[in-house]
């Protein structure tokens, strides 16, 4: 059980990494409010 805790929480971080570098290039071409709220929107429905 603690191994998999470790591993979603590796997992987790990079994800949030991946994330970033989305978001970063995201609000670069659409904008930053409108990438904003996409980033939101997508996350509030996973």
């Amino acid at each position: 059980m603690t191994i998999i805790m470790i591993l979603l929480a590796v997992a987790g971080g990079a994800m949030l990494s991946i994330q970033a570098a989305i978001n970063g290039q995201l609000g670069s071409k659409v904008g930053v409010f409108k990438s904003a709220f996409l980033s939101f929107s997508v996350g509030a429905l996973v």
